[in-house]
This record gives structure tokens, sequence and C-alpha cells, in this order.
């Protein structure tokens, strides 16, 4: 078995008395599927419906993670304060993190 770390991944926190009412409009998921330390898979649309990124999104203590390209962080974190104005949230970008793959190797026989 390998692992790598995977550099390319950052992540944002959210956490806030309405994050998760926040999130659910924000995201292409229902976060109600959420649990804790579990996984669900989304995507953050502009206004005409494009996807401005994939992204993975977990909960640990009350605190929705969101895991996403690297190189859209800072657009991403962007793009939701602007629509957190009169929520009562915090977002913020975080190192608490790192994604991690692994992978087996294949054996001949």
């Amino acid at each position: 078995m390998y692992q790598t770390i995977l550099n390319n991944i950052a992540f944002i926190k959210v956490n806030g008395k309405d994050a998760r009412d926040f999130l659910q409009g924000q995201i292409s998921n229902d976060i109600s599927l959420l649990q804790q330390q579990k996984l669900i898979r989304a995507c953050i649309c502009n206004l005409k419906g494009r996807i401005l990124t994939l992204l993975d999104i977990f909960i640990i203590n009350d605190v929705y993670i969101l895991a996403l390209p690297q190189e859209l962080q800072q657009k991403i974190i962007h793009n939701l304060q602007h629509y957190a104005k009169f929520s009562q949230i915090e977002i913020k970008s975080t190192t608490e993190f790192m994604a991690v793959a692994y992978y087996l190797s294949l054996i001949h026989i």
C-alpha cells in the first residue's frame, strides 16, 4: 500500500449559528444528509448555474469543512462571504487538515 499527500487540496471552515442553513443555500447537495465525520460531495455554482467548484464537505464538532482545489480556495471564500453578510457565520481558510490518498499496487501472478 502506498500513500501520498494531496498538496493541491485546500480547506475552508464554516461555522456559526447559521452555518447549516447558509450552506444549504449555497451548495448543490442536501446538507441534512451530512452526519458527524461523514462526507458528502457537492458543487458551488454561480448565479447562472455554472459550476465554480466541486468539493467535499464534512463536519467535525458543528464546524463544516469544505475540501476543494487549492487554486480556487480564495475565490470561493470571497464568493461565500459575499452572500454571508446577513448570516451569523465565520468563513476562513484552515491548514488544520491534510488530504491523503492511499492506493494499492497490483500483484501480477
